[in-house]
């Protein structure tokens, strides 16, 4: 038996394979004896042939008595003691009974017999096996004399040869059909012989890859599974353009890839000679499953959150370019609600646009764009509807589709989600005033509060690169709301010493925010060129229970919400109101009196700004 045979929880593949030339194996020799072996007597064991084996004589060596247990009817080994050495390369020598025994011994010495005539004994060892003629040869002599031999007619041990196996694939996306390349040798020197023609060979994927049932040019397969691993299986076999061999030749077949890479990435090939029966194997650890690159989601993680944006974030590299990547498959842990239908889908990076919602609300969101997506980074976000309890399973998935095919162009699965909180706080929003390259804007983020907290202390504002604040003085910055406990001092409770990052310091002494509405606003400079702008525009805000909250997403942000970003020249939707407003308010004017010409434009005023903050104030309720 192989090591792997002693050991199938380290791999259940090997583990069924016959014993290798070349490696350590375990021989079990099961005899009986016409005549008694006692205590001094020798017992011989050699192995014979042009391929002899290699003997190994150490600790593992065993020589015991089997026994008939009457209750299970089975064999019990009674050890029997002994003293083994070296008989040559091929041989060993056991000296039967204690060493006080060694220097007397046999019939008529008084000893005891260790095995009496007819009984059954087991010898095991470790040997290193060849390829070729092998006889086994024991014997056993009492005092010189020859007494049991089988005179060198035990069953020769059938090793396979050793091969040598490599394979790559190029490019390997989570559950999806990659090309494999494979090649295996005959390692002639490590089997100590040739194997001859190999017009078939089975490969054994590891666990969680699977064939298709034409999985090739010269491969198929019957959906069979290897032994009780549950790894699947695929037949190669000789076509007249690979000649009359599949030894030393660069095979090419097709594997579907599981969703994540398994503990066990060891791929096993067993040759098959002309009467297609095995006649060498070997094994080799494959290829890892590689997850889409820097793909990565957030979210502010607060149960039963409504209308959270969920972002994702992901770097396309499909194997085939040329082909129409237009299909994104998202999906979130259970009890999510997922929604791309309208605004609620913000494309962000992607390109084109008009893209199509086609599944949503439940944990799954599957979307068409408008064009193929073209290799590159990217990033959207969908809202969402969090559950109020975590995620047994808190992890996503997001895939590139092809359209015609449905195939997987790139794919990450398992992305880790975020714990969830309680945290009486809504979803923040973003605007802004409308400004060009190199121009100053004036940011607004926005939040409500349902209900007072005082778990915050500090309040961080992160830019996407290529933007930076314009923050020089605690007055350049505005809060809209008295109740916002902002640490008492004056001019210290904004912290703009990174341009790329906005704190805002609330009183450790009394750090409580009442229910209601809050907006900070500060000035913002656009990038200078678009070749400044990050395919990650995202903002962040984060609510922080330590004034240590340096960085996104740091240990003490209790919620960090993600906020869909906008480009130069971008109007935002408060913006938008307000043009509309005003559009409406020129259209309807007639030549009335300077009173009621006056009294629209305070109603216009009163409208924006509370229509301005309706969507928070609809989600603080």
């Amino acid at each position: 038996r192989s090591a792997y045979a002693l050991r199938p929880e380290e791999s259940p593949a090997r583990a069924v394979l016959p014993a290798r030339a070349g490696e350590e194996a375990q021989a079990t020799f099961q005899m009986s004896v016409t005549l008694p072996i006692l205590e001094g007597d020798r017992l011989l064991l050699r192995c014979e042939g042009n391929s002899a084996f290699t003997v190994k004589v150490d600790e593992r060596v065993s020589f015991a008595r089997l026994e008939q247990d009457g209750s299970s009817g089975s064999n019990s080994r009674v050890p029997i003691a002994m003293q083994a050495r070296r008989h040559g390369q091929h041989g060993l020598e056991m000296l039967m009974g204690d060493k006080s025994a060694e220097a007397g011994g046999g019939e008529g010495s008084g000893a005891a017999p260790l095995l009496n005539a007819g009984e059954i004994a087991e010898l095991v060892l470790w040997v290193v096996p060849k390829v070729g003629v092998n006889q086994w040869r024991l014997e056993s002599f009492q005092q010189g004399k020859l007494t049991n031999t089988n005179d060198g007619i035990a069953d020769a041990l059938q090793p396979l040869a050793f091969l040598s196996v490599l394979i790559q694939a190029p490019h390997s996306s989570p559950k999806s059909s990659v090309e494999v390349k494979l090649r295996f040798s005959a390692e002639v020197a490590v089997s100590g012989g040739t194997i001859g023609l190999v017009p078939e060979a089975l490969v054994v994927a590891p666990l969680g890859f699977t064939f298709s049932a034409s999985c090739g040019d010269y491969c198929t397969s019957r959906g069979e599974i290897w032994g009780t691993s549950g790894q699947a299986t695929a037949l190669l076999q000789v076509l007249q353009s690979l000649g009359n061999t599949l030894l030393d030749k660069e095979l090419r077949f097709f594997v579907i890839t599981p969703a994540q890479t398994p503990p066990d990435l060891w791929w096993v090939v067993e040759a098959r000679g002309v009467g297609l029966q095995p006649v060498a194997w070997g094994a080799v650890a494959g290829f890892k499953v590689n997850q889409m690159q820097n793909a990565a989601v957030f979210y502010g993680a607060v149960r039963g959150l409504k209308k959270a944006q969920v972002v994702f974030l992901f770097t396309f590299s499909p194997q085939d370019a040329s082909r129409a990547f237009r299909i994104l498959d998202a999906n979130a842990p259970q009890g999510f609600v997922l929604n791309c239908r309208g605004d609620a889908l913000r494309s962000l990076s992607l390109p084109g646009a008009s893209h199509i919602c086609k599944r949503d609300g439940t944990t799954q969101a599957q979307v068409l764009l408008s064009e193929a997506l073209p290799p590159g980074s990217y990033a959207f976000a969908l809202e969402a509807r969090l559950p109020l309890s975590m995620p047994s399973n808190n992890t996503f998935s997001l895939a590139v589709r092809e359209q015609l095919t449905n195939a997987v162009g790139d794919a990450a699965f398992g992305m880790p989600g975020v714990g969830l909180v309680t945290l009486p706080l809504s979803q923040p929003t973003l605007a802004w005033s409308t400004a060009q390259l190199g121009q100053l804007s004036t940011v607004t983020v926005a939040f409500a509060v349902s209900n007072f907290t005082d778990a915050v202390r500090a309040i961080l504002i992160t830019l996407p690169p290529g933007f930076e604040h314009r923050v020089r003085k605690t007055a350049d910055v505005k809060s809209s709301n008295v109740k916002l406990p902002l640490m008492r001092g004056g001019q210290d409770w904004v912290d703009p010493s990174s341009a790329g990052h906005l704190r805002v310091l609330l009183e450790p002494g009394d750090p409580r925010i009442a229910a209601g509405v809050y907006r900070i606003s500060f000035p913002v400079a656009m990038p200078v060129s678009m070749k400044q702008l990050s395919s990650w525009n995202i903002w962040h805000f984060d609510v922080c229970s330590g004034r240590a909250c340096m960085t996104m997403g740091s240990l003490f942000a209790v919620a960090s919400f993600p906020m869909a970003g906008f480009l130069p020249g971008d109007v935002s939707a408060i913006e938008q109101l307000r043009q509309q407003q005003a559009a409406d308010r020129y259209q309807t004017e007639d030549s009335g009196s300077a009173t009621r010409r006056g009294v629209l434009l305070l109603m216009q005023f009163v409208a924006i700004f509370f229509l301005g903050m309706a969507p928070i104030l609809v989600e603080s309720l």
